[in-house]
């Protein structure tokens, strides 16, 4: 289990993409003119949702892959560098 299967960050993940989503989509009520022959409302409705979808897990991912990062110590503070864990804080 990550941190982003955490009630907190799944919310925050769907928040920030149920944003995403709400704007891109409204791209084609405010400027029409730049989808003319590419694309529908609906299907830009169906790209935007799978992009929405694919948001998510990328930010799920990113989460974990810098959890991962943190618990093998790659932000780890050395003696080397002049500073103590404890002069951080």
């Amino acid at each position: 289990m990550t941190i982003a299967d955490c009630d907190d960050y799944e919310s925050l993940i769907l928040k920030l993409s149920s944003q995403f989503y709400r704007d891109l989509v409204s791209l084609i009520v405010t400027d029409p003119e730049i989808f003319e022959g590419r694309s529908t409302f609906e299907e830009w409705g169906a790209q935007v949702e799978s992009a929405r979808v694919d948001l998510e897990d990328e930010l799920a991912r990113a989460i974990e892959r810098v959890e991962m990062k943190l618990h093998d110590g790659q932000y780890h503070v050395r003696s080397e560098f002049g500073a103590s864990n404890e002069e951080l804080y």
